[in-house]
Formats: structure tokens, sequence, C-alpha cells
């Protein structure tokens, strides 16, 4: 194969590539699940979420599924370069109409299409674990 051949090919598997690259990284914005009220932040340059926001829902006495309180994470957690979030560490947890404490949480979150999917689980808390599916919104969000 001569070199310019070579170069085309290289060129050509590159084009095919790439918008499957870019599809999963995410825009810079917030994306927020409107149902749950769920918003996940992205710095400026979108390599990192600066934070993030899940409800805590749990279960009633009589077994009915209860929202109240939430989970608050404000720390940056990076985005890795296959458009993915793993966190696992402290997290300001209310639970109903409790004051907040800090509890482990483990976060994990895949961005795709403009959208960003996955499951919250605190740790030794009354809150259950929380998957969502949030769209992006932009930078300055309106509502």
């Amino acid at each position: 194969m001569t070199p310019r051949r070579a170069a085309t090919a290289a060129l050509a598997v590159l084009l095919l590539l790439a918008p499957a690259a870019w599809a999963a990284y995410p825009k810079r914005g917030t994306y927020i699940d409107v149902k749950l009220q769920a918003y996940l932040t992205t710095t400026k340059d979108a390599k990192a979420l600066k934070s993030m926001t899940f409800p805590c829902q749990y279960r009633g006495n009589d077994g009915s599924l209860i929202t109240g309180g939430g989970i608050q994470i404000l720390r940056k957690v990076r985005i890795s370069s296959a458009g993915s979030v793993s966190y696992s560490g402290k997290a300001k947890v209310a639970e109903g109409s409790n004051p907040p404490v800090v509890k482990d949480v483990t976060v994990t979150v895949k961005f795709a299409n403009n959208r960003a999917k996955g499951t919250v689980t605190p740790k030794k808390s009354v809150c259950l674990p929380v998957t969502f599916n949030a769209k992006n919104f932009g930078v300055n969000p309106q509502g």
C-alpha cells in the first residue's frame, strides 16, 4: 500500500469513529431529569461535573414511595474520555425533613446523545437507589 493510500485509509477510519466519540462526551451545561428533579452541572470545559443533586426516595410505613430531602455532591468529579463518571465518596444527605448529614454514596453516570443516564446509591441511609435519565438543558436553564 502506498503512503498516500495508507493516509487516506487512516483518515477514513478516523472520520467513521469520531462521531461516536463526540456523541459520548458531554456538552457544557446542566443535565436535568425533570420528573425526578435530578441535576448534574458540568464545568465550563465539560471535563468534570461540578455539582450533582438528587432526590431522596424512601418507603413510607404503608410501603408507598415517598420523595423528600435530597442528596447533594458539591465537588468536582472528572468525566472520563469515554464520557462516564464513577464517584464513590461523601455527600450531604437529607432524609425526609431531617437536616443534611454527611454519608457515603456511589454515583455512576454515562453520557450519550445529549443525555446523562445513571444511578446514585446512598449507603447506610433510608434513601433508596435512584436511577435517572437527564437531558442537557444548556448553560442557563430557564424553567
